[in-house]
């Protein structure tokens, strides 16, 4: 059964790539998350790192969307939305005096758990107090791994090197700079993905752009009369 996860903040500040590793599940950020991720912004720490690149996403996706009825995160993928409209739920406040974002939190989870009666409603959180007073509630809750990897040629790592590749779409990168990503026979494009895209003595590098769903091809930048190689030009646009 295709299932709705609310994911909590300590998820998105344990792993920024999170909302991508759910399948075609849908995902609801609630209004509260992001305020929570909007205060870690600053800061030189995992977590601020974390914080400052998932607001980033979102900020790729088209807002309308986000906040009325959700938008794709890609292909065999579900819809993430950010749900602002709900309110602290009486059976949470009475039973859980304090204010505080958690319980926000879960009166979100307890709204879509009541909204969306016979569908699998799952709070995700790192938080196991939590997840217990979701489970006192009658609300699913599980726990967020992205430590576990079963094969590391699968880890994200911002770029990937594409061999023997359609020199018509190289070519058309360098006269078009922007080829739409269903044309490109790229799989599995990640929101600002980048790429080296190479054939014989031809060769390309390029991102995915998620606002206007294509390939985009980045330029080649001298400084001081000095232009980077392929690989350096990669370093520079990943780090």
């Amino acid at each position: 059964m295709k299932k709705t996860l609310i994911l909590d903040t300590n998820v998105i500040l344990h792993d920024s790539n999170s909302v991508f590793q759910f399948e075609e599940n849908d995902i609801v950020i609630p209004i509260t998350v992001i305020e929570e991720l909007d205060a870690f912004k600053k800061g030189q720490d995992q977590i601020n790192y974390h914080a400052r690149e998932f607001i980033r996403y979102l900020d790729t996706l088209p807002s309308d969307g986000l906040v009325n009825g959700g938008v794709k995160l890609g292909d065999h993928k579900g819809l993430i939305r950010i749900l602002t409209q709900y309110n602290d739920d009486n059976e949470i406040t009475s039973l859980f005096h304090e204010h505080k974002p958690d319980h926000r939190i879960l009166s979100a989870a307890m709204h879509l758990h009541k909204a969306l009666p016979g569908k699998s409603v799952v709070l995700v959180s790192k938080d196991v107090n939590l997840r217990l007073k979701a489970k006192s509630l009658g609300i699913l809750a599980q726990d967020y791994y992205s430590d576990k990897i079963k094969d590391i040629k699968n880890l994200y790592r911002g770029s990937r090197l594409i061999e023997d590749y359609d020199t018509s779409v190289i070519d058309r990168l360098y006269t078009d700079h922007a080829v739409p990503l269903d044309e490109t026979g790229i799989e599995n494009a990640m929101p600002n993905e980048y790429f080296i895209l190479r054939r014989g003595n031809k060769s390309a590098l390029a991102f995915y752009n998620p606002r206007q769903e294509q390939i985009e091809h980045v330029k080649k930048n001298t400084g001081y009369g000095i232009v980077p190689g392929i690989r350096n030009r990669l370093f520079r646009c990943t780090h």
